[in-house]
């Protein structure tokens, strides 16, 4: 197993929340999305998770 960090710049998500919550999220984590306060933070948490997943994965 690889070892890395992914970083992600959240201003890059503003003005992009729901067509990236729509394209990454699954059905439960939008569920989770939309009752999050920081939901910016929510989507980079997750867009890094499944980023550095992928990555590992090969």
């Amino acid at each position: 197993m690889k070892v890395g960090c992914d970083i992600v710049y959240l201003k890059r998500i503003d003005g992009r929340e729901e067509a990236l919550s729509k394209g990454i999220l699954s059905d439960k984590e939008l569920s989770l999305y939309d009752k999050a306060f920081h939901k910016r933070e929510f989507l980079g948490g997750r867009f890094a998770a499944k980023e550095a997943f992928l990555k590992a994965k090969g």
